[in-house]
This record gives structure tokens, sequence and C-alpha cells, in this order.
């Protein structure tokens, strides 16, 4: 692990570490993840040796096939050399952009616990408020154990107030640190009540109302699209897998008829009339399918959660559900319909 942390840390530039700790940060990790970034680099050369191997060397070989002997080992290093650093950098690729969508789910779950709970929180400043404590005092006073990830970071937030730190400037960075509207406009109303000097405890109590009636106004939103999640669900995990299992079973009786047919032709004398094979076969047509399945679970996912929440990162955790249930739906259309058409069809 050590090996893998160190060279992590050397495969990192220097420039880029600011940028990649802060990131981290939002994501929970308080260090950069070296000996991940270390293991992902050995993972993609372990990769790209198998994927050169099987895929790119045997193209590579039928390309250089019409060449001379002289020129076969020049074109054989150049290609080799310039095919071994394509895949090195798609699967590179690849394995950077799987971290990052990991960091940035990590970063909005993170940011969804903290909108959840700044209602309840914000209602606890506002109390400790009118009990007569300063503004960090009650922002210190009104972390709890129940507010996770808010209570560590506003501690931080509230640890800097004490030391010296101007408490409006350590909430302008907490609301900056997380990409939320609800946190940074709610932070900022705060901000602007304590720089006018007015009573704080007023303006929070007015920013838990407003917090409050858009929460309803979201749930009620929820509600009223229920009936679009239950149609797009029900066609991509129902009706899809259905109609494709229908079209495969269409698809290998039609070969089965071009074939017969073809071959009575053949036997009769003086008929000009000639029938090929169907160009493509069930088996291509099922590797489709789950193809097309996959990317409509995807899409479908997304845009179901575009709909009910506004955004697209709250649905990918049902692209998995989607599409695992698409594919049971199609592969038991698919042996009920060989079943009963393979009786009037053989």
């Amino acid at each position: 692990m050590a090996f893998t942390t160190n060279f992590g840390k050397a495969f990192i530039p220097q420039g880029f570490r600011p940028r990649i700790r802060s990131y981290c940060e939002k994501a929970g990790l308080r260090e950069i993840p070296y000996g991940v970034f270390g293991t992902l680099f050995f993972i993609g050369i372990g990769l790209t040796l198998l994927a050169y191997a099987l895929f790119a060397y045997p193209f590579i070989q039928s390309m250089i096939e019409d060449y001379g002997t002289a020129g076969r080992a020049g074109a054989l290093f150049l290609f080799t050399f310039v095919g071994f650093a394509v895949v090195a950098l798609v699967i590179s690729y690849l394995l950077m952009s799987c971290l990052y969508v990991w960091l940035d789910l990590r970063i909005f779950k993170r940011t969804t616990e903290m909108e959840t709970v700044l209602v309840d929180f914000l209602q606890f400043v506002s109390e400790n408020l009118k009990a007569g404590m300063s503004f960090d005092r009650a922002l210190f006073f009104a972390i709890k154990p129940q507010f996770t990830i808010l209570a560590s970071e506003v501690r931080i937030a509230a640890k800097r107030a004490m030391t010296g730190q101007d408490v409006e400037d350590a909430l302008a960075e907490l609301s900056a640190k997380y990409d939320s509207n609800v946190l940074s406009r709610s932070f900022s109303i705060v901000v602007e009540g304590l720089r006018g000097g007015g009573e704080v405890a007023a303006v929070i109590d007015r920013v838990v109302d407003n917090l409050r009636e858009t929460k309803k106004l979201k749930e009620e939103m929820q509600a009223t699209t229920l009936g679009y999640v239950i149609f797009i669900s029900f066609v991509v995990m129902g009706i899809a897998p259905g109609l494709f299992a229908l079209a495969k079973q269409l698809l290998v009786i039609l070969s089965k008829f071009v074939g017969n047919l073809a071959g009575s032709l053949n036997q009769a004398q003086g008929l000009s009339i000639s029938f090929s094979t169907v160009a493509i076969t069930p088996e291509q047509f099922t590797n489709f399918v789950y193809m097309a399945l996959g990317v409509t679970g995807l899409f479908s996912a997304m845009i179901l959660s575009l709909i009910q929440r506004g955004n697209v990162r709250s649905g990918l955790r049902y692209v998995p559900v989607f599409i695992i249930i698409s594919y049971v739906v199609f592969w038991i259309s698919d042996k009920l319909l060989t079943n009963v058409l393979g009786v009037f069809f053989k």
C-alpha cells in the first residue's frame, strides 16, 4: 500500500493537488487518496496489456498482412506503439471517469443529507439566539449528533469564528464549498441579516418557513408526476422487453420460413426466383436487445430522476434495477414465446 501511495504522489502534479484536495474534502475525504491513484495506474497498465493482446494486436496483424517482409517489422513497431498509446489513453480516461463519478456521487449524497437536516439545524440556531447567545455560540451549540455531515461542516466554521475569523466569512466559505442552492441561499440570507444588524433570529425563522414551504411544494410536484414515473417504468421494464422478445421470435420464424422456401425452390426446375438467408441472426439480435435495454434503462432512470427531483444524479442508483428487471423480463418472455410459438411453427 505504501508503494502505491508513493507512486500516486509522484503521479499527480503539484499544481493539481490543491484542487484535488478541495474536491476530495467535499466528498468527505480529508486527505488525497494517493493510494487509489497509484492502484488505478497499475490496474490501467494491466487492462491495457490485456486489451492490446486480445483486440489491438490481432487487428494490427490483419492490417500488415499485405506488407512485405522488410516493411512488416517497421509497420508492426509503429502500429504497436500507436495502438498501445491509444488503448492506454482510453482505459485511463475510463478509470478516471469512474473515480470522478464515484467522488461526485459522494459529494451529491453529502449535499443532500445536509439539505435534509438544514431546517432543524437553523431552528436550533434560532432558539439559541432567542435564549441570549451570541451568533457564533448559537451556531456552535446547535450542533447535534443527528445532523452528521452538516454538524461536522458547521463545527469547522464555528471554530474558525471563535478563533478570530469573521463569522460571515466562515459561513460564506461553507455555503460556497458545496454546489447547493438551498445551502448557499439560506446562509447568504443569514449573513445579510448579520451585516444589517437586525434581529437575526427573526431572519432565520423566515428562512425556516420558506424551506418548509419549498419542501411541501416539492412533495406535491412529486405526487403530481407519479403517473409519468409509473408509465415510464412500466414501459421500460415490461413493455419494451416483451416487444423485443416478440420481435426476436418473428425473426426466428422468418428465418425458418425463408430457409424452407429457398430449399423448395431449389428443388423446382425452371424458376428464376432465388431467396437468400436473413441478414441478421437471432444471436446478433439478442446482443442488440441487451445493449438497447441497457441504454434505455440508463436514460430512463435519468429522466425519471429529472422529473421527480430536478437532477440526474439521484436517479443513478435506479439504473441497475431498471436494467436487471428489463433483462429478466426479456429472458422470461423469450422463453415463453419460444415454447408457445414453437408448437405452431416448427
